[in-house]
């Protein structure tokens, strides 16, 4: 056979090239439609799967992050509760005179507490009141959460449980996260508010956190800033509890000794364990001995001013009972 006929069978080099261009089109677009709707599908599961693996993680993290912090609120050791004494704690505690002991239907003295998930200041404010309160009894059920201003991480006290032979916790949280309403506060606690969340105490009416105990101490306002425990996790607010140096150390562990004073003054210095060791016996002369100067404030008629408040929402505070003064 010729090598010009050998030619004639020859496979060429790139076969489409032989094909007419109107075929060669309509074979590259062609792309079934299913196909397109599957690769979709695949990448937007992929992306709502690493969303939802993501968030599971944080959940876990926070869970165990918060309980580490709680942990380390409920074992504090003496040497740092005595090391740290007051801290940079601001001392907002009021001492009343001449005011009965208020008491539970068990005959315990009353802590009362009202804030508002959302507010920075009572994020801030309750490390020191479960700090205080844990040397008195168990809190259960107590459930992390960020407040919605400013991100401070704390607890919230709504659906929580306080057990303690020496003390009865009242606790309210008025506005959840999303500052819609949660807990109601009784007439008895709605009348307290009234009695004493107003000058001399503050500038103006109506102020979150607000705390009652039993009667004997107010006080508004947080400690300390928030800005303390901003952009810290659980699990690092732990661990500086434990370093009486440190300045979260010195805010949380200071305003709870505060508290624990004022505490034991209400439960005649019961338990001991709470109430004999240092710094608490001095911290108790101290508040004496603030009390002579509110006692001058009022006479004088001025008022003292605290940074670290926020309002108390508008619905509660136009609920209050009419203001029966004392002053």
């Amino acid at each position: 056979m010729s090598k010009a006929k050998r030619r004639k069978y020859t496979q060429p080099k790139n076969a489409q090239q032989r094909l007419p261009k109107s075929r060669r089109t309509k074979s590259q677009r062609h792309i079934p439609l299913w196909s397109l709707i599957g690769a979709i599908m695949l990448i937007v599961s992929g992306i709502v799967g690493l969303f939802v693996f993501m968030a599971h993680q944080q959940d876990e993290q926070l869970s165990t992050g918060s309980s580490v912090a709680l942990k380390a609120m409920r074992e504090l050791s003496s040497s740092t509760i005595s090391q740290v004494g007051q801290g940079i704690a601001q001392n907002s505690l009021h001492t009343l005179t001449d005011t009965p002991t208020w008491k539970s239907a068990a005959g315990k003295p009353v802590f009362l507490y009202v804030g508002a998930e959302y507010c920075p200041f009572c994020a801030a404010q309750r490390w020191a009141v479960i700090t205080a309160l844990s040397r008195f009894g168990t809190l259960s059920s107590l459930t992390p959460l960020l407040s919605a201003e400013e991100h401070i991480p704390s607890f919230t006290f709504h659906g929580a449980s306080y057990t303690s032979q020496y003390l009865d916790l009242q606790a309210i949280e008025t506005e959840d996260n999303a500052q819609q309403p949660l807990d109601s506060l009784t007439a008895e606690q709605q009348q307290m508010m009234k009695q004493y969340d107003r000058p001399p105490y503050v500038e103006d009416t109506g102020k979150i956190p607000f705390i009652d105990i039993a009667n004997q101490h107010v006080s508004l306002g947080a400690y300390f800033s928030p800005e303390i425990l901003q952009n810290h996790s659980y699990q690092d607010i732990a661990g500086q509890l434990k370093d009486p140096h440190s300045q979260i150390c010195k805010a949380i562990v200071g305003a709870a000794n505060l508290l624990t004073a004022a505490i034991c003054h209400t439960t005649g210095n019961q338990p001991a364990s709470a109430c004999s060791i240092a710094p608490i016996p001095d911290i108790q002369n101290s508040l004496a001995l603030a009390l002579s100067n509110q006692q001058s404030l009022a006479q004088s008629g001025s008022t003292v001013a605290f940074p670290f408040t926020a309002s108390l929402p508008r619905q509660i505070a136009e609920s209050l009972p009419p203001e029966r003064s004392r002053w």
